[in-house]
């Protein structure tokens, strides 16, 4: 298990040092893959099981894929929290396409955790809404977002996503899946009864297969190794991704309607605590001077 960093990194009397646009895209991306590929190697075939990783002691029974939950959680928040810590809507822009470009990438690297769990943040209607940052994003990159948005429909079971997953398969290329699909996909078949059918001594075969068909499918991201490779010292720096601790979405909320609101004009003034990123020296002149 990653460390958390034991510093207070909300204290007020504290900068916020990380930077995302001093990363390069590639750099990010495959160190959200190296991490993720570390904890889906982790994962035994017990954690799947019975619904384990639903239960009360789910954290012991199915520590890895718990693991990964909060992982894909926390990092989703941290993608609001990171573009709502600019005060200028065009550096919001600057980071929320970064984000863009990082989910591309994910998608053609087959990273598709990390990439549906950026895509979710990016979706999410507290960064959806922002309009003025929206229009700093350039047309095409607008267009490819929304490409990109439909591997997270629902639709004929997830059929975009699958789609994908398999394009890697046939190429025998390395990818991460999508984990919600597979707990889904168990639950569901936990309810076609036990392994071994009640008052009985016959072994429930269709239940067995679809469980088995599942695992198979999962599993075969680890015949497929990681070989990304990213400089020691920039992997160092980026061990922050490693221990996300995001403001809680009513913060984010706050945050996203005071910056850019809607329906809603809110007299609260943002929290005190709230990690502002915006440079001092972001514009160019005083003509420019706009924060929102």
């Amino acid at each position: 298990k990653f460390k958390k960093n034991k510093k207070n990194k909300k204290d007020i009397n504290k900068p916020y040092e990380f930077d995302i646009l001093q990363y390069s895209t590639h750099d990010i991306a495959s160190e959200l893959t190296r991490v993720n590929y570390i904890l889906y190697s982790k994962i035994k075939i017990k954690e799947f099981l019975k619904g384990a990783f639903t239960g009360k002691d789910k954290l012991k029974s199915s520590p890895h894929i718990c693991q990964i939950v909060n992982r894909f959680n926390k990092l989703s928040y941290f993608v609001i929290e990171e573009i709502l810590a600019y005060d200028h809507a065009e550096k919001r822009a600057e980071i929320l396409l970064k984000f863009i470009q990082i989910c591309a990438l994910l998608k053609n690297m087959g990273n598709f955790d990390d990439f549906l769990s950026i895509m979710t943040g990016l979706t999410n209607y507290n960064i959806s809404k922002l309009n003025k940052t929206w229009g700093h994003i350039p047309s095409l990159e607008v267009t490819n977002f929304h490409q990109m948005k439909k591997i997270l429909s629902f639709e004929d079971n997830w059929k975009y996503l699958r789609k994908e997953i398999q394009k890697k398969m046939d190429a025998k290329s390395f990818y991460i899946p999508y984990l919600g699909y597979y707990t889904k996909r168990m639950l569901f078949l936990e309810e076609m009864g036990p392994y071994i059918k009640k008052n009985t001594t016959l072994i429930n075969l269709e239940k067995i297969f679809e469980v088995y068909k599942v695992i198979k499918h999962f599993y075969q991201v680890k015949n497929v190794k990681f070989n990304g490779c990213i400089d020691e010292t920039v992997k160092k720096e980026l061990s922050v991704l490693q221990c996300l601790d995001p403001s809680n979405e009513d913060f984010l909320v706050e945050t996203s309607n005071l910056l850019e609101p809607k329906f809603i004009l809110s007299n609260k003034k943002l929290n005190v605590k709230r990690r502002t990123k915006t440079d001092i020296n972001f514009m160019d002149n005083a003509n420019k001077f706009n924060l929102l």
